[in-house]
């Protein structure tokens, strides 16, 4: 019920008074003020957002809010760190893709997950000397 009333009102804002900005405080807001069940639902409309409306550079800071803020539950941390990795690596920026690989790696248990593993390690001999490789 919140997660449809913030997702309405954001597009209020943003379609009736052109207020991209105050927009993107009412999807911050709703990601904060939704249960953990509904804030990946609410990131992806968020980053979405401010991709169309900042371009893509915007999307950096709703990542890092989604990270920063807690409340995800582990697999939607994890595909909200695989998607900020794959940003940083389209904008050039490989440490910044690893450091997020390092990160999801924490909460990410090998033998349940084993496609973030293989990913990671794709990522390691595309991008890296070899040394980010995982032996899971």
């Amino acid at each position: 019920m919140k997660k449809a009333v913030f997702l309405r009102y954001a597009k209020f804002e943003e379609g009736y008074f052109g207020l991209a900005g105050r927009a993107m405080k009412v999807y911050e807001d709703a990601a904060t003020a939704v249960p953990s069940c509904d804030k990946l639902a609410v990131y992806e409309v968020y980053v979405a957002r401010a991709a169309a409306l900042f371009g893509v550079l915007k999307t950096r800071e709703v990542y890092e809010h989604a990270i920063a803020s807690g409340g995800l539950p582990d697999k939607d941390a994890r595909a909200i760190c695989i998607r900020f990795a794959d940003l940083e690596i389209g904008l050039g920026e490989v440490h910044r893709a690893r450091a997020l690989y390092v990160y999801a790696s924490g909460f990410t248990d090998p033998g349940a997950h084993p496609e973030f593993w293989r990913r990671w390690n794709d990522f390691g001999v595309l991008h890296g000397d070899g040394s980010e490789r995982c032996s899971a």
